[in-house]
């Protein structure tokens, strides 16, 4: 019986042991996805950018950006990959029309839920955006940019 015993828990050990493999690691990044229509006269077809932003108005680099908006039959689409979880104030599009103004090149005239006001010469409040384990996708995230900005003053 003693033997019983001792054999019985060394298939129980053995049985249990580490079979090598591991649980895959949970999701920290998500994706972001959507269109960009372009309204207005004299819109540009190069150098687009939509960038992520923590905050808005932005006073520090986007915490991503896509710098390939691809046209695919007849429409602008862009995916943000590997974003950490967290939420965030603002996406936007932006023109890079290679002419420093004010530290930078680039020209924002589009913000993803709201429009710019020729009032009070601003965009209004974009709409925030999450990415979390239990959302890690968020698709149709559409923006509208308004190319009329980008000839404002010219």
């Amino acid at each position: 019986m003693k033997r019983m015993a001792i054999l019985f828990t060394t298939f129980l050990i053995v049985g249990c042991g580490d079979d090598g493999t591991t649980a895959p690691s949970p999701a920290t990044t998500g994706t972001i996805t959507g269109t960009l229509t372009l309204t207005g006269d004299n819109c540009p077809g190069t150098d687009l950018s939509i960038s992520l932003h923590e905050n808005w108005y932005p006073t520090v680099a986007p915490a991503s950006s896509d710098l390939e908006v691809i046209m695919n039959e007849g429409a602008y689409s862009y995916t943000l990959s590997n974003i950490p979880f967290g939420t965030y104030s603002a996406i936007a599009v932006s023109w890079d029309s290679g002419i420093e103004n004010n530290g930078t090149t680039e020209m924002t005239f589009g913000v993803y839920g709201t429009t710019f006001s020729m009032e009070t010469f601003q965009f209004g409040s974009p709409t925030s955006v999450t990415l979390s384990s239990d959302s890690p996708t968020i698709e149709s995230a559409d923006l509208t940019g308004d190319c009329t900005l980008l000839n404002m003053g010219q």
